[in-house]
């Protein structure tokens, strides 16, 4: 009996995926792929975004830093916080131009001093980056005044020009860096210098230099000024009490002086963005009480670039005036204490510009004015300036939508809550600054 054999046939098809199971994989590569990428994408995001805030912050402390160092001194020389010149009310210390209106420049006439629209502009005075120069009143060859003859004479009010000698070291024997003063001389520029009288810091003016000499470099300068015929002396008399508004006179008392300084002005403003993309925070330096700007030594540096992203600035001036609580010594020190308000809407307190109603054209804040009798308008006096700054960051937050501000000082806020403007992240930074020169 014959077996036949038979071998197992064994299939020769190719192992491996099907078409059906290479598709599934793909398309769950592809989900996974995708769920990767919105994850990176989400963290780039994040990423970019919270760098921008942490610039943003920087930005904010940079602006309010450099703002409260210079506001700080404002006044520094002798400037008074505000005067009542026959009627008119001045600030010779701090100007405000509040919520200003669209195309206005911080100095007319350059277009880089373009404001945005509904911001303010604060414009201090003040010696701020040079030293206030002691003056030997002992010595009547230190300060001699001279008629509009050009002989001299002993009556203030009678004076159109002077002579002042500044000396190193200084009366007291302490050192006076001269330098900024010889630079000055060398420059021609009609500086402001304010004048100071030994008797009292209120027996004050502000006239302007001429040509002068450096009679001993580093040791001895000879000032000459104009007290009403030079570029901006007209200007300069509206910062003193006898400057009578367009034709400076000097203070009668001011026979003599014990200081004498280069007054400076610098204004603080939010740039217009264009053609950037961002606002920027700026200050731009002006001859004081004039549009003409100050160039220095670099004719392209009358403005600056402090923080970019600050879209916005509000301030306002805190007063003791006849609005809040009457004088009185609330601690029985036997001194009268200084007591300023503040509302919670803001009206009808101590504070100017915190609030939509407040008129610096309104009582109290125009004369007549009189401290000597009981119950007549008192003098407000000006103690301190709060500054609002507003930082954002330079590109929108699809996913975010900042909160309406309620309030803000009295800015109109018509900027700032628009659908768009809220798209960025914000932040506000407010301080408050006692003005200690004043």
């Amino acid at each position: 009996m014959r077996h036949s054999l038979h071998r197992p046939m064994s299939s020769n098809r190719a192992s491996g995926y099907s078409l059906i199971e290479l598709i599934v994989s793909l398309a769950i590569t592809i989900v996974v792929l995708l769920g990767l990428f919105q994850i990176f994408e989400k963290n780039t995001e994040v990423a970019r975004i919270q760098t921008q805030i942490s610039d943003m912050q920087q930005s904010l402390r940079v602006a309010q830093n450099e703002m409260i160092r210079m506001i700080r001194m404002t006044g520094r020389g002798g400037l008074q916080a505000i005067l009542n010149n026959a009627g008119i009310r001045l600030l010779p210390a701090v100007t405000i131009q509040d919520n200003v209106a669209a195309d206005t420049y911080a100095v007319p006439g350059e277009p880089g001093s373009k404001v945005v629209e509904g911001t303010d502009v604060l414009s201090i005075r003040g010696v701020f980056t040079t030293p206030i120069y002691q003056i030997n009143n002992a010595d009547p060859t230190s300060f001699v005044l001279r008629d509009a003859s050009g002989n001299d004479t002993t009556d203030p009010q009678a004076a159109a020009s002077g002579v002042i000698i500044v000396r190193n070291p200084s009366p007291t024997g302490i050192p006076q860096n001269l330098q900024p003063l010889e630079d000055a001389i060398t420059d021609g520029n009609p500086e402001a210098l304010i004048l100071v009288s030994p008797v009292d810091e209120s027996i004050s003016a502000v006239v302007e230099l001429t040509a002068s000499n450096v009679d001993i470099p580093g040791s001895q300068v000879t000032l000459r000024f104009t007290v009403n015929t030079g570029t901006h002396t007209n200007d300069y008399g509206e910062l003193y009490l006898s400057g009578n508004l367009g034709s400076p006179v000097l203070p009668s008392a001011l026979s003599s002086i014990a200081t004498v300084g280069i007054l400076e002005e610098y204004r603080f403003y939010v740039r217009d963005p264009d053609p950037d993309p961002v606002p920027s925070l700026a200050v731009a330096r002006v001859y004081p009480n004039t549009d003409a700007v100050h160039t220095g030594r670099d004719n392209n540096a009358f403005a600056l670039d402090i923080a970019d992203g600050i879209s916005e600035l509000q301030v306002a001036l805190g007063f003791d005036s006849d609005v809040g609580p009457p004088q009185t010594d609330l601690n029985g020190d036997g001194e009268i204490d200084v007591v300023i308000t503040e509302t919670d809407d803001g009206e009808d307190d101590d504070w100017l510009f915190n609030a939509p109603g407040d008129d610096p054209n309104d009582s109290p804040w125009v004369p007549p004015w009189d401290d000597t009798i009981p119950g007549a308008p008192r003098v407000p006096r000006l103690y301190y300036v709060r500054i609002n700054t507003v930082a954002q960051i330079q590109t929108i937050d699809r996913h975010y939508a900042a909160p309406q501000v309620q309030r803000l000082e009295n800015s109109p806020l018509a900027t700032i809550n628009t659908d768009a403007e809220r798209r960025f992240r914000r932040h506000l930074l407010q301080t408050t600054i006692d003005l200690r020169n004043l």
